[in-house]
């Protein structure tokens, strides 16, 4: 079907309903209010604690720091099918180790925001040299064809969507979202979680004069 609106969403194959979602994209993307909003999906559970609404993940992330995929391999196991999670670089780690990719089974939606405006907020926080953050950046985006190709290889749903759109189109790129879900939530609830500078997600030591509320990650 042609894409007739641009709301930033783009499906690459169809969502598989028997399996979960996981939300990945590189840090500082716009991965925390996507699973937020995603989080007001009807007939879906989230599973990340008080303690971690923060950056709202949960024990999947851990799962995907480890060397082995066998806690992975538990969580999915003992969660059934329709639950969603995000783990921010999940989809590089998974097409690196085939295993990973395995012991997932599930459906992927990929978040990208402009690699420069990424770069100058990663080093804001980082203190680390933006241009240098921005060469590695673009040099893994020149990998995404392959990243995409390995994800769909996996049989499952993958989907890729716009941080600047989602910010610019909330209703209307989460409405897409669902629609490629086949699911339905509370459209309401869901806008009112995307926003550029989330007060949940708190950092020390920002600097005065950012493109956030000092003291905040912009989403």
């Amino acid at each position: 079907m042609p894409i007739q609106y641009n709301t930033g969403f783009l499906p690459v194959t169809p969502f598989n309903t028997s399996a979960p979602l996981l939300v990945s994209g590189q840090g500082r993307s716009g991965t925390t209010g996507l699973m937020r909003a995603l989080a007001h999906t009807t007939g879906y559970s989230t599973h990340f604690p008080g303690r971690d609404r923060g950056n709202a993940e949960d024990g999947l992330t851990r799962a995907f720091r480890e060397p082995t995929d066998a806690r992975i391999r538990k969580i999915r196991a003992n969660r059934g099918n329709h639950w969603i999670s995000k783990v921010p670089n999940a989809h590089l780690k998974a097409t690196r180790n085939p295993q990973i990719l395995d012991a997932w089974a599930g459906n992927w939606l990929i978040i990208s925001r402009d690699p420069l405006a990424r770069s100058i907020r990663e080093s804001l926080e980082n203190k680390g040299d933006p241009l240098l953050i921005y060469k590695a950046n673009t040099k893994m985006i020149a990998n995404t064809g392959k990243i995409i190709d390995a994800l769909v290889a996996g049989g499952y749903g993958v989907a890729l969507v716009s941080y600047e759109k989602l910010l610019v189109n909330k209703g209307e790129t989460i409405a897409a979202i669902w629609a490629w879900m086949k699911a339905a939530g509370n459209l309401v609830g869901a806008i009112q979680e995307i926003n550029p500078s989330d007060s949940r997600y708190v950092i020390v030591d920002r600097p005065q004069g950012t493109d956030s509320t000092a003291g905040h990650r912009p989403g």
